[in-house]
């Protein structure tokens, strides 16, 4: 079992009267890999729309690490994707945590409520990379790219 990684946030919304945080990255059982992350305010999706939705934390991501927030799977079956993929959170931002959200569902008005699990965080460990330029990369079996190897 790998040693527990500490990382810290800080709720930038969503308090109780108390100024408890209400909804903190969890994970939604103890065997999930990535931990859930929750709107902070009810926003309404026409087709083809993006919003940019406020998870209600920063965060601090170690050095050595990357955050990678994916949309939860259960939101990409209705239509909803993050328009650039997957966000990437480096060790050095320290801003509040958004998603950039894109609906393309079937319906043509989807909302999503306030606390509404959105998207998926993943936090890894990075390499450290460098790059070497050559004069050739060599051979490989390999050719083309874009679907070559076939759909079997």
């Amino acid at each position: 079992m790998p040693s527990e990684l500490v990382v810290n946030i800080v709720p930038t919304s969503s308090r109780n009267s108390e100024g408890n945080f209400l909804m903190p990255p969890t994970k939604a059982t103890p065997g999930s890999a990535a931990f859930d992350c929750r709107i902070t305010e009810p926003v309404m999706f026409y087709n083809g729309q993006k919003h940019l939705l406020d998870l209600g934390f920063r965060i601090a991501i170690p050095e050595g690490y990357v955050g990678k927030l994916f949309v939860r799977s259960g939101l990409s079956r209705q239509g909803f994707t993050l328009a650039n993929g997957v966000g990437i959170i480096d060790p050095d931002y320290r801003g509040t945590v958004m998603a950039n959200m894109l609906y393309q569902g079937e319906a043509p008005v989807r909302t999503l409520a306030q606390g509404e699990r959105v998207c998926q965080l993943i936090i890894e460990e990075i390499p450290l990379v460098s790059f070497r330029l050559v004069d050739d990369l060599g051979e490989t079996t390999r050719t083309g790219g874009f679907g070559s190897t076939g759909r079997e």
